[in-house]
């Protein structure tokens, strides 16, 4: 898939939040990323050997205190570990792309990985 075309993907499902989720968002940015680099994974502890679909840097609404004049929080999907999640269904790129941008905004909001894996009751 061309990148303008993921790239509107992730547009989309951003578009399609509730408007009570953005807005919340406030100095967020949403990036695409062809994949994460060494510092991204550095920074995260993750491995290369681990399949990052999504990233969110920042600092979590939760662990705020005094908070002004900074640089946005960011959410990065990266482009190719999705498409090859997926084996480039593009039916199931839209649906990884929308449960990967809920899952790092659920970082933002200050849940954990274990938190938000959490099978739903």
């Amino acid at each position: 898939m061309e990148k303008e075309e993921f790239e509107n993907l992730v547009a989309q499902a951003a578009q399609e939040l509730p408007q009570k989720i953005l807005n919340k968002l406030q100095n967020v940015i949403i990036a695409v990323q062809d994949i994460p680099d060494d510092y991204q994974l550095h920074q995260g502890g993750y491995t290369k050997s681990q399949f990052l679909l999504g990233l969110y840097e920042g600092v979590p609404l939760l662990h705020r205190d005094y908070y002004n004049r900074v640089l946005p929080d960011k959410i990065t999907l990266f482009q190719k570990n999705i498409e090859s999640f997926v084996n480039n269904d593009p039916q199931a790129v839209k649906k990884v792309i929308k449960n990967t941008l809920w899952h790092e905004i659920g970082h933002h909001f200050g849940f954990t990985d274990k938190e938000l894996n959490k099978p739903s009751m």
